[in-house]
């Protein structure tokens, strides 16, 4: 029995709190800072999405698996599952 593999390699994905260089967010008050938090999490929404519905055009439909290696940032648990289960963000 042969499978068939698409392997997705993402160098970088995530948050834009995971930087190369130093750097460091201030903030003016805690409406500032849960305003960049929610602009995060909707940026990482679409990429997420954006992969949801790539992975469905290359293997809905076929008997060919998806595999996501992601080396430079961690993604949240919850978009793991998004991923897994073909579910939106």
């Amino acid at each position: 029995m042969m499978l068939h593999f698409i392997v997705m390699l993402l160098l970088v994905f995530g948050y834009f709190l995971y930087s190369e260089v130093n750097a460091g967010f201030f903030y003016k008050s805690a409406a500032e800072r849960e305003k960049l938090v929610q602009a995060e999490r909707a940026f990482t929404d679409q990429r997420v999405q954006k992969v949801i519905e790539f992975k469905k055009k290359l293997c809905d439909g076929t008997d060919k698996k998806f595999v996501l290696i992601n080396q430079k940032a961690s993604l949240s648990g919850m978009h793991v599952f998004f991923i897994c289960r073909d579910v939106s963000a």
